[in-house]
């Protein structure tokens, strides 16, 4: 089974967000480092809009065990 790494930076001020492509900067760094350490890649995803309430229901979702993350799949 493949993991996958997650990193949630945050929060941001509304006043001060810059729109979207912002992000773009941040990924290429955090892409070219991973790839020199693992190699290239599958895939590289990274977004504003999370906010506050989905931020702690994903890491709810995070911190579950396995069989706990089953039983909502059901």
């Amino acid at each position: 089974m493949k993991k996958y790494w997650m990193c949630i930076i945050g929060g941001v001020d509304p006043s001060i967000y810059k729109g979207n492509g912002a992000d773009g900067p941040l990924r290429s760094v955090i892409r070219n480092k991973y790839n020199e350490i693992f190699g290239p890649d599958e895939t590289c995803s990274s977004g504003w809009g999370i906010d506050e309430e989905r931020f702690e229901l994903l890491m709810k979702i995070t911190n579950m065990s396995t069989e706990d993350l089953k039983k909502l799949l059901i």
